[in-house]
Protein backbone atom coordinates (compact mmCIF):
# COMPACT_ATOMS: atom_id res chain seq x y z
CA UNK A 1 0.00 0.00 0.00
CA UNK A 2 0.89 3.64 -0.56
CA UNK A 3 1.18 6.44 1.93
CA UNK A 4 -0.38 9.67 0.78
CA UNK A 5 1.33 12.85 2.40
CA UNK A 6 -0.67 12.93 4.98
CA UNK A 7 0.38 9.67 6.24
CA UNK A 8 -2.89 7.39 5.31
CA UNK A 9 -2.58 4.40 3.46
CA UNK A 10 -4.31 4.38 0.58
CA UNK A 11 -4.84 1.47 -2.22
CA UNK A 12 -3.06 1.77 -5.88
CA UNK A 13 -5.50 2.74 -8.48
CA UNK A 14 -6.69 -0.51 -10.34
CA UNK A 15 -3.87 -1.97 -12.81
CA UNK A 16 -0.62 0.12 -11.75
CA UNK A 17 0.31 -2.57 -9.22
CA UNK A 18 3.41 -4.76 -9.99
CA UNK A 19 1.94 -7.47 -11.05
CA UNK A 20 -0.97 -5.80 -12.48
CA UNK A 21 1.71 -4.28 -14.93
CA UNK A 22 3.75 -7.31 -14.93
CA UNK A 23 0.61 -9.09 -16.13
CA UNK A 24 -0.45 -6.29 -18.91
CA UNK A 25 2.90 -6.45 -20.25
CA UNK A 26 2.71 -10.07 -20.80
CA UNK A 27 -0.47 -9.26 -23.34
CA UNK A 28 1.18 -6.68 -24.98
CA UNK A 29 4.79 -8.90 -25.55
CA UNK A 30 2.22 -11.21 -27.17
CA UNK A 31 0.62 -8.73 -28.98
CA UNK A 32 4.53 -7.02 -30.60
CA UNK A 33 5.30 -10.94 -30.99
CA UNK A 34 2.30 -11.45 -33.18
CA UNK A 35 2.36 -7.62 -34.90
CA UNK A 36 5.77 -6.92 -35.53
CA UNK A 37 6.87 -9.69 -38.12
CA UNK A 38 3.07 -8.81 -39.99
CA UNK A 39 4.31 -4.90 -39.86
CA UNK A 40 7.94 -5.68 -41.09
CA UNK A 41 9.42 -4.76 -37.71
CA UNK A 42 10.38 -8.77 -36.68
CA UNK A 43 14.08 -7.89 -36.42
CA UNK A 44 13.78 -4.93 -34.86
CA UNK A 45 14.89 -4.14 -30.55
CA UNK A 46 11.56 -3.75 -28.59
CA UNK A 47 12.13 -1.87 -25.64
CA UNK A 48 8.78 -1.21 -24.74
CA UNK A 49 7.54 -0.99 -21.12
CA UNK A 50 4.72 -0.18 -18.89
CA UNK A 51 5.25 2.56 -16.52
CA UNK A 52 4.23 2.81 -12.84
CA UNK A 53 1.67 5.60 -13.10
CA UNK A 54 -1.13 6.31 -15.54
CA UNK A 55 -0.91 10.05 -17.00
CA UNK A 56 -4.73 10.51 -17.35
CA UNK A 57 -4.42 11.35 -21.23
CA UNK A 58 -3.51 8.68 -23.23
CA UNK A 59 -2.69 5.04 -22.80
CA UNK A 60 0.39 4.92 -25.08
CA UNK A 61 2.79 6.69 -26.91
CA UNK A 62 6.40 6.17 -28.52
CA UNK A 63 9.04 7.31 -26.47
CA UNK A 64 12.11 6.47 -28.21
CA UNK A 65 12.70 5.90 -31.92
CA UNK A 66 15.97 4.70 -33.68
CA UNK A 67 15.33 3.51 -36.91
CA UNK A 68 19.03 4.15 -38.31
CA UNK A 69 19.48 1.26 -35.33
CA UNK A 70 16.10 -0.85 -35.44
CA UNK A 71 15.13 0.02 -31.97
CA UNK A 72 12.02 1.42 -30.67
CA UNK A 73 10.17 1.84 -26.88
CA UNK A 74 6.97 2.36 -26.57
CA UNK A 75 5.66 3.03 -22.91
CA UNK A 76 2.20 1.87 -22.18
CA UNK A 77 0.11 3.24 -19.37
CA UNK A 78 -1.12 0.65 -16.22
CA UNK A 79 -4.62 1.71 -17.10
CA UNK A 80 -4.61 -0.40 -20.21
CA UNK A 81 -5.00 -3.77 -18.08
CA UNK A 82 -8.55 -2.15 -16.99
CA UNK A 83 -9.06 -3.03 -20.59
CA UNK A 84 -9.95 -6.30 -22.84
CA UNK A 85 -7.98 -8.00 -25.30
CA UNK A 86 -9.78 -6.23 -28.52
CA UNK A 87 -9.21 -3.05 -27.38
CA UNK A 88 -5.45 -3.52 -25.91
CA UNK A 89 -4.73 -4.94 -29.61
CA UNK A 90 -6.19 -1.59 -31.73
CA UNK A 91 -3.85 0.71 -28.93
CA UNK A 92 -0.68 -1.48 -29.28
CA UNK A 93 -1.09 -2.11 -32.86
CA UNK A 94 -1.82 1.65 -33.63
CA UNK A 95 1.58 2.59 -31.04
CA UNK A 96 3.49 0.06 -33.82
CA UNK A 97 2.27 1.23 -37.04
CA UNK A 98 3.27 4.61 -35.23
CA UNK A 99 7.21 3.02 -35.26
CA UNK A 100 6.45 1.92 -39.00
CA UNK A 101 5.52 5.58 -40.26
CA UNK A 102 7.96 7.15 -38.18
CA UNK A 103 10.37 8.44 -41.39
CA UNK A 104 7.42 10.24 -42.64
CA UNK A 105 6.56 12.48 -39.82
CA UNK A 106 10.38 13.10 -39.35
CA UNK A 107 10.30 13.82 -42.90
CA UNK A 108 7.38 16.32 -42.86
CA UNK A 109 8.27 17.92 -39.53
CA UNK A 110 11.86 18.88 -41.37
CA UNK A 111 10.04 20.60 -44.47
CA UNK A 112 7.84 22.38 -42.17
CA UNK A 113 10.49 23.29 -39.96
CA UNK A 114 11.69 24.86 -43.05
CA UNK A 115 8.88 27.05 -43.81
CA UNK A 116 8.27 28.05 -40.54
CA UNK A 117 8.81 31.45 -39.43
CA UNK A 118 7.91 33.70 -36.71
CA UNK A 119 5.94 36.22 -38.23
CA UNK A 120 2.86 33.92 -39.07
CA UNK A 121 1.56 30.51 -37.30
CA UNK A 122 1.88 28.60 -40.43
CA UNK A 123 4.50 25.98 -38.79
CA UNK A 124 2.43 24.98 -35.67
CA UNK A 125 -1.09 25.23 -37.96
CA UNK A 126 0.75 22.52 -40.37
CA UNK A 127 2.35 20.60 -37.52
CA UNK A 128 -1.30 20.31 -35.42
CA UNK A 129 -2.90 19.65 -39.04
CA UNK A 130 -0.67 16.82 -39.61
CA UNK A 131 -0.74 15.55 -36.19
CA UNK A 132 -4.50 15.23 -36.15
CA UNK A 133 -4.17 13.12 -39.53
CA UNK A 134 -1.55 10.81 -38.13
CA UNK A 135 -3.80 10.06 -35.37
CA UNK A 136 -6.79 9.05 -37.56
CA UNK A 137 -4.87 7.17 -40.54
CA UNK A 138 -2.98 5.02 -37.82
CA UNK A 139 -6.31 4.30 -36.29
CA UNK A 140 -7.88 3.72 -39.52
CA UNK A 141 -4.93 1.29 -40.29
CA UNK A 142 -4.37 -0.56 -37.04
CA UNK A 143 -8.70 -1.35 -36.98
CA UNK A 144 -8.20 -2.41 -41.19
CA UNK A 145 -5.34 -4.66 -40.28
CA UNK A 146 -7.54 -6.14 -37.32
CA UNK A 147 -10.44 -6.60 -39.63
CA UNK A 148 -8.35 -8.43 -42.39
CA UNK A 149 -6.87 -10.47 -40.30
CA UNK A 150 -10.49 -11.50 -38.42
CA UNK A 151 -11.68 -11.78 -41.82
CA UNK A 152 -9.01 -14.40 -42.64
CA UNK A 153 -9.63 -16.39 -40.03
CA UNK A 154 -13.18 -16.62 -40.44
CA UNK A 155 -14.34 -14.34 -37.62
CA UNK A 156 -17.47 -11.86 -37.35
CA UNK A 157 -16.69 -9.14 -35.44
CA UNK A 158 -16.05 -5.79 -37.34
Amino acid sequence: MQESKEGAVRAPRPGTSAVSRAKLMERIRALHAEWMPILGLGDWTDQSYVCEEPDGKTYAEVEKMQWEYKRFAIRYFPDLALHDDDFLEAIVLHELIHVLRDPERRLLFDLIDQVDTEEDDLGETLREFYRMHDERLTTELAHALIRARRAGRGCDKT
